[in-house]
């Protein structure tokens, strides 16, 4: 059996949301799961009535209650990942497959659910191809957070699988961090020494796989034949729209310069689409709900104080 799923706190359902609708648009009988690093009050859980959602509460990990008072709502969202992971296995799924909330699938999915046969897990990374110019997103950046994107991780349950989920769970239950100057950088960097660790592995740099701001400088988009094609090759599969908000439609992403709307005319169309698909999907309602689980940050307490809530609006963007 395969699963797919994603996590998020409340005030990213929305984003959930559209993703599913994406994903069951093409394979409408999988099993997808919106797993919520948050606790809904009725009338939340009352809007996802028809949606199959899991609150972290409900895996009863018992190392919870520290993690949530240590970790920022960022980190928080990203140390369950490999417990969420734990939890499916024991729930007897097969395949595994977790897309961040802000991402939309436009074609089939079962090449990777078929390499998923071969490979025990399968990365992305940011990108595959050098950059040379001084914008941002920079490859300094990435060696710094991490060499592959963890809004996508395939992984199947076998030996290896396993194997790199207990390590990985063993690294965030207390270095889950967001911390730049000490070398951390949440769950993501940590996935750099998988490779090293383990075998079994596949780095799949197929360029119609999470596509991104951070990767346009190797891929163009365009359309034909009905459906969306990167450097007209091969076909757009699935697009990661990390850190765009429909509140501000002109924007591709913060932190982000290479590029606007203006000298990329080609994606536009993409985020346009799915800024209104956010939106229908009550956008509104759920961004103003407040994350319950998180240790809270004051933006005006410190300069450590004020360089975290920096740095907590950046990593959206990568």
């Amino acid at each position: 059996m395969t699963l797919f799923f994603t996590l998020c706190s409340k005030n990213y359902i929305a984003q959930a949301i559209t993703l599913q609708q994406s994903l069951k648009e093409i394979h409408p009988n999988i099993d997808f799961v919106i797993g919520i690093v948050d606790q809904l009050n009725n009338v939340e859980k009352n809007k996802l009535k028809n949606y199959s959602f899991l609150e972290v509460d409900d895996l009863e990990i018992n190392v919870f209650n520290n993690m949530k008072l240590k970790y920022n709502v960022i980190e928080l969202n990203t140390a369950v990942k490999p417990y969420y992971i734990h939890y499916f296995f024991r729930k007897g799924f097969q395949k595994i497959i977790y897309f961040d909330p802000d991402i939309f699938v436009y074609i089939s999915l079962n090449s990777i659910i078929q390499q998923l046969d071969e490979y025990s897990f399968i990365l992305t990374p940011h990108f595959s191809t050098p950059i040379y110019d001084n914008f941002l997103l920079s490859e300094q950046i990435v060696l710094g957070t991490g060499i592959f994107n963890l809004g996508f991780l395939a992984i199947k349950n076998d030996t290896t699988g396993n194997a790199l989920i207990m390590w990985w769970q063993k690294k965030l239950l207390d270095e889950c961090i967001l911390d730049l100057s000490r070398g951390y950088f949440v769950d993501q960097k940590w996935m750099n020494l998988s490779i090293c660790h383990f075998d079994n592995y596949l780095i799949n740099k197929n360029k119609g796989l999470n596509v991104a701001h951070w990767n346009l400088h190797e891929r163009n988009v365009s359309f034909k034949d009905g459906q969306y094609w990167i450097n007209d090759t091969v076909p757009l599969i699935f697009f990661h729209f990390s850190s765009y908000s429909p509140d501000q439609p002109n924007k591709i992403a913060n932190w982000q310069n290479r590029f606007t709307f203006e000298t990329r005319p080609d994606i536009a169309p993409l985020f346009q689409q799915y800024g209104e698909k956010v939106l229908t999907n009550n956008y509104i309602f759920w961004k103003q709900c407040k994350p319950v689980y998180g240790k809270k940050l004051h933006k005006n307490k410190s300069m450590k104080h004020r360089i975290q809530y920096k740095l907590i609006h950046w990593i959206q963007s990568i």
